[in-house]
This record gives C-alpha cells, structure tokens and sequence, in this order.
C-alpha cells in the first residue's frame, strides 16, 4: 500500500515541487484520453488538437489568455 505521503513526495519530484497537482492531473487526464475508445478529440487535427491543449493547460493554471475567450469556437 502506497501512502499518500510516499506518493505526495514522488510527485512533488517529479514535477519540481511546481503546481504538482495541477501537473499531474493534466498529464493523467490527457494520458487517459490517449486509450482507445477515449480519445474523444480523435478527429481533431494535429494543430487543433495542439490549440485545445495549451487552451486546457493555461486554463487549468489561471494565466490570461487571448484564446480562452474563443475556447468554445475550436
């Protein structure tokens, strides 16, 4: 059994003590949209799929963007 202190600490290297949560769930969550049968940006293009990352990414960290008032128009 793994204690969240255990896990906690080798998340917080992995990710440099740097929004460690906030990293890790972007990295799992898109980890997660990569299986078969999840991948529900599949149809996507390579560049709209590479927009509507940075646009979840920025989001998820609070930073301004121009592209989040447009977020819905992908």
């Amino acid at each position: 059994m793994v204690m969240w202190c255990d896990l906690g600490f080798e998340l917080a290297l992995m990710y440099n003590d740097q929004s460690v949560l906030e990293n890790h769930h972007l990295a799992v969550a898109f980890k997660l949209l990569q299986a078969d049968g999840a991948d529900i940006f599949h149809s996507l293009s390579v560049k709209s799929y590479q927009t509507l990352r940075r646009i979840v990414i920025e989001m998820v960290f609070g930073r301004k963007t121009t592209l989040q008032a447009t977020a819905l128009c992908i």
